[in-house]
């Protein structure tokens, strides 16, 4: 009991309603994603006048593979959060740390 009640006052997932929740981590991400946008437009128009056409033509072609690169990071992150919060829901605590202990080791200098 004393372990389900501290899971819950440390975690609003538990306890919050679902459209605040949603509410609450979707408006940061979308707000995110704009001024994502909005950035490589100005970029573009900045690299348009500065450089010219072979600028935006060398942007054109790299963009494929940062939007790859992006992928690829974004599936490992959210593989890995969801590997984690499986277990921790689980209660399988040192289950959930593994990939914490596997991969911070290549963010080390």
């Amino acid at each position: 009991m004393d372990k389900t009640i501290k899971t819950v006052r440390g975690n609003p997932l538990a306890a919050e309603p679902l459209g605040r929740l949603l509410i609450k981590f979707a408006i940061p991400s979308v707000l995110s994603m704009l001024v994502d946008a909005l950035y490589n437009i100005v970029d573009q128009i900045f690299i348009g006048r500065g450089v010219g056409y072979l600028g935006i033509a060398a942007t054109t072609v790299t963009f494929p593979f940062v939007t790859i690169l992006l992928s690829i990071a974004t599936l490992l992150g959210i593989g890995g959060s969801v590997y984690t919060s499986m277990n921790l829901g689980a209660g399988k605590e040192a289950e959930a740390e593994k990939p914490l202990e596997r991969y911070s080791l290549c963010l080390l200098p």
